[in-house]
């Protein structure tokens, strides 16, 4: 089978869509599929990939990390011409997706969508105060306008699946999590060298207990709500260190805040990390923790479990069937519980093995080889249809 798969994100951009995308290019060429990223340029992306193509692109005003690619590129649309497409797989709303929709329907074939975003949690970008209150509406006119025509829809959880049915979509839909390369996370993927030369570097000694948070820097993420608990933490805990491995719009609002709130001692921003070195990362941590609402699919939290973390977490419909409190990691609903939750993980040595341990197991639903087969049969369930 020949895919376009269109994303307006894609390495080394270090996200949940950009990742999602390589892995079902790379799981796809193993099961003996063609699959080309239609995609926007990129300054940093230094080396050229086979089946990649680009259309010229800018940053993003309210985050650079993301660029917005042109709706159209007549040199693109002629290399699609020659890929001999059966179905195009889209995994943004805008000019890519649009794009990804312009050709599908001049070579009369299928468009199948994954719906990453829940937009709705994006309003604080829109500076004018009116343009916030509208945010919820535009979402679902938005959304519901992209989808009309998709022939199915990839949910990546039941919160995401929930939202596209509260919206009144009508299309196929299905609930397929985004898998992850577990190999990568595996004990034995960073040698004890690697692992100790990061903890140097960001000042870390191996007395200390760490507290990990890994993404993207941003509002929406809520790592303010773990700053602001993090004074209880240390005051519970005098040997922890929060480490934040991410960059994003609200990277200096959060370094002031620690100053303001007298923890910057104890709190290592680390700025964007490559791809290829994130595992090691989830390696110096002993605890994953985050207070994010607006995920959509997880991916942070599944590879800290393949990791061998226990998991923090807000309470949230995305983690369901994914964090089980005290089963495979912890839930929180309230800020103030954070350091008494905290020294709970940090004191019961024999309750975080365990939870360790079901997180481990739980990860293994979530192969990057599951995830692309059950694509595939939204797939061929579409072109039989």
């Amino acid at each position: 089978m020949n895919i376009g798969i269109f994303t307006d994100t894609y390495l080394p951009e270090t996200n949940g869509v950009a990742v999602s995308t390589k892995i079902l290019k790379d799981e796809f060429a193993k099961l003996g599929h063609n699959a080309y990223i239609i995609t926007t340029s990129n300054p940093h992306r230094k080396h050229a990939e086979d089946g990649v193509f680009t259309l010229p692109s800018m940053p993003l005003v309210f985050t650079s990390s993301r660029r917005l690619g042109t709706l159209y590129s007549n040199r693109v649309r002629r290399i699609i011409k020659r890929l001999n497409l059966e179905i195009v797989h889209t995994h943004t709303e805008f000019s890519i997706g649009l794009f990804g929709k312009i050709n599908a329907f001049a070579l009369k074939i299928p468009v199948v969508h994954t719906y990453h975003t829940i937009y709705r949690d994006y309003g604080h970008y829109l500076k004018i105060a009116r343009f916030k209150k509208l945010t919820g509406g535009m979402a679902k006119t938005m959304t519901k306008t992209y989808c009309t025509g998709c022939k199915a829809i990839i949910a990546p959880t039941k919160k995401t699946y929930n939202l596209l049915d509260d919206y009144g979509l009508k299309n196929e839909k299905h609930i397929i999590p985004t898998g992850i390369n577990l190999s990568k996370f595996d004990e034995g993927s960073t040698c004890a060298e690697e692992i100790a030369g990061l903890k140097k570097t960001h000042g870390i000694d191996d007395n200390e207990t760490v507290l990990l948070n890994v993404g993207r820097v941003a509002k929406e993420k809520s790592i303010d709500v773990i700053i602001r608990a993090f004074p209880g933490i240390l005051e519970k805990n005098p040997g922890v260190k929060l480490v934040i491995v991410g960059d994003g719009p609200a990277l200096h609002g959060l370094i002031s805040l620690c100053r303001e709130l007298g923890v910057s001692e104890n709190v290592v921003f680390t700025g964007e990390i490559p791809w290829a070195k994130i595992a090691a990362y989830y390696r110096i941590g002993d605890v994953f923790i985050s207070a994010s609402k607006s995920e959509t699919q997880g991916l942070t939290f599944i590879e800290a479990m393949a990791s061998g973390l226990p998991v923090i977490s807000i309470r949230d419909e995305c983690l369901e069937g994914i964090i089980e409190d005290k089963e495979t990691g912890y839930i929180f609903d309230d800020e103030n519980d954070l350091p008494e939750l905290v020294s709970c993980v940090m004191n019961d040595e024999d309750l975080r093995l365990r939870i360790s341990q079901n997180a481990l197991l739980t990860a293994q639903r979530f192969s990057c080889e599951n995830y692309a087969k059950n694509v595939l049969k939204v797939y061929k369930s579409v072109l039989k249809n």
